[in-house]
């Protein structure tokens, strides 16, 4: 006799119901910019510094949005922003922090989202490369994907 399987019901507001390299779609609308969206608060574009670099002001804006987890969404690549830029951030607020791919950052944001958690996610397109980053914030990149 088979198991009966169950579809799984997401009871977030809004969740990621598409992921391609070029855009990631928020409750079937699609995004082709970089997004900042949590379960409860609409989806925005995540405006990234151009020439700066991301810095501590970038991190207090998602914070004060007020999750338990922040998830960045770094694109293609998994790539580490060093601690200086968020670690005091993120511990004043009590704020965990991860750092992965766009795809894999999108899919964990459903499943937390799912299990009613606050969280908060700023994510690059899934197909961008890391020249966002400005080098010297850089811990270091992974080439493997998720």
């Amino acid at each position: 006799m088979g198991a009966k399987l169950q579809p799984d019901v997401l009871n977030a507001r809004y969740q990621i119901t598409g992921l391609e390299s070029g855009y990631i779609a928020v409750n079937g609308q699609q995004w082709f910019e970089p997004i900042v969206l949590s379960s409860s608060l609409a989806p925005q574009p995540w405006v990234l510094p151009a020439q700066q670099g991301l810095q501590a002001v970038h991190f207090q804006e998602l914070v004060g949005k007020e999750p338990d987890i922040l998830l960045i969404g770094t694109g293609a690549q998994q790539v580490f922003i060093h601690p200086s830029i968020w670690s005091e951030v993120c511990r004043q607020a009590s704020v965990g922090i991860e750092f992965m791919t766009s795809a894999a950052a999108c899919r964990t944001f459903n499943l937390l989202a799912s299990e009613n958690r606050r969280v908060v996610l700023a994510t690059l397109l899934p197909g961008a490369q890391a020249q966002y980053w400005q080098p010297g914030n850089l811990v270091k990149e992974s080439s493997s994907h998720a």
